[in-house]
């Protein structure tokens, strides 16, 4: 899918610029801290277990460019592109010009749902460039050495000149050539390691057991708030249930049914406490429509929770699954956008893993919450890490981006209603809704 020229692709093409020059010795280099960090590898380059260093070609492939980099970029853009919630505020938001008078403009019509939106049966998913095995990465030709036109903002203009988030111009143009090339190689292996949970549930089990009794020694983390606690309980309670169904061998029906909605509105009561009630209404929306109903439902899509084909992910199936995933998506990441370190909490959205669910939107949750699973260990873990103020001390967050991001997924959770209205789903688009949207 091109993304020439749409908002997906100005942002990709603001992040690889900031590659350029990066030699596969510096990669490397950059891979080894993040799963240091993870306590996955030692000081001495040890594997934490035999099992890791058995796929270390996945982990640490020899000779990764910035031109495989690159392509993984333009994957993750793609992917973003494919998303009509997420697309159209990127399309809105990154070509410059003031603030957008109408959030929401440029959603599909609701006649009809998204492509993929119902039915559950589904290709398997595509995947990452990780090892020769797994869809190698193709032979690129080496360009020609361009010129670096210096930093340069989202919409393609210099840095800073009539951007309409000015924060993140500002970072973009003094640290964004130090910081994105990070970004970029934590994504690069966050995915390898989602990838990895998801094939060998044994490696989630590990994991589990591995990070508990790493964060023991610790100590707290100094950069967690009390949400961050609480979601790091809750989202370990979630993969442990995942490890479970597995050694069980069982999936219950309404799976999910509770659990998740209690995930979504932790943030939604976050969302209100720092004042971006359009968020939060989307957040509701989301809870509103949870897994697990006891029957199926042909015109929604949604129904019991179940395994699939290969029994690797667990399905759970909302109303309009595609829909509901486009805009958990576009939601998500403009909460994590309230982070001061934003850039690296949203590629627990972005790996092609997770975003990458158009052809089986019931296991994204699923993949959605194994490379949480990993984000959240690595900040807790990492953060007494001597190197780890390179993240902590970052301060991207944009309060006009947010802002602007809250009242657009608003009117995206007014058009899924509406959707699944159409659909023949039970939802009433004159009720009322709990939070002051206004």
């Amino acid at each position: 899918m091109s993304v020439h020229g749409s908002g997906a692709g100005r942002v990709a093409a603001a992040v690889k610029a900031t590659l350029a020059g990066l030699d596969p010795a510096a990669i490397g280099a950059m891979l080894v801290r993040h799963y240091r960090e993870w306590r996955l590898l030692d000081g001495a380059g040890r594997w934490a277990t035999a099992g890791l260093a058995t796929v270390a070609d996945r982990l640490l492939p020899v000779g990764l460019d910035r031109f495989a980099l690159e392509r993984f970029v333009d994957e993750v853009a793609g992917l973003a592109a494919s998303n009509p919630y997420l697309a159209a505020f990127l399309d809105r938001s990154v070509g410059g010009g003031g603030e957008a008078e109408k959030p929401g403009e440029g959603l599909p019509p609701v006649d009809q749902p998204p492509s993929g939106s119902v039915g559950e049966a589904s290709p398997p998913r595509k995947s990452v460039s990780t090892k020769s095995g797994d869809r190698a990465l193709p032979e690129v030709r080496q360009p020609k050495a361009r010129e670096d036109p210096g930093p340069r903002s989202f919409d393609g203009a210099p840095a800073g000149e009539g951007n309409r988030f000015p924060v993140l111009a500002a970072r973009m143009a003094t640290e964004g050539a130090r910081v994105l090339p990070d970004v970029v190689t934590f994504a690069w292996a966050l995915e390898a390691l989602t990838r990895l949970l998801a094939e060998d549930w044994r490696f989630l089990e590990f994991t589990l057991a591995h990070w508990r009794q790493g964060r023991r020694f610790v100590w707290g983390s100094k950069n967690f708030r009390p949400f961050d606690h609480v979601k790091l309980v809750s989202i370990e309670h979630l993969n442990s249930r995942f490890v479970e169904c597995h050694r069980l061998g069982v999936v219950p029906p309404g799976f999910m049914r509770v659990l998740l909605p209690l995930n979504i509105l932790e943030a939604v009561t976050w969302d209100i406490v720092e004042g971006y009630p359009g968020n939060a209404r989307a957040g509701l929306t989301l809870a509103r429509f949870p897994p697990g109903a006891a029957r199926e439902n042909t015109a929604t899509g949604e129904g019991p929770s179940l395994w699939s084909p290969d029994r690797r992910a667990i399905w759970v199936r909302m109303a309009l699954p595609k829909a509901w995933a486009d805009l958990y998506s576009s939601w998500n990441l403009a909460f994590v956008s309230q982070y001061d370190p934003f850039p690296y909490v949203m590629c627990k959205l972005l790996v092609p893993s997770v975003l990458g669910y158009a052809a089986q939107p019931a296991a994204y949750i699923y993949y959605r919450c194994l490379a949480i699973h990993a984000l959240m260990n690595y900040a807790y873990l990492g953060d007494r890490d001597p190197e780890r103020p390179r993240i902590t001390d970052l301060v991207w967050r944009d309060h006009r981006l947010t802002r602007a991001w809250s009242r657009h997924n608003r009117e995206c959770a007014r058009h899924y209603e509406r959707l699944v209205a159409g659909a023949g789903g039970k939802f009433s688009p004159d009720a009322p809704v709990p939070v002051n949207d206004r």
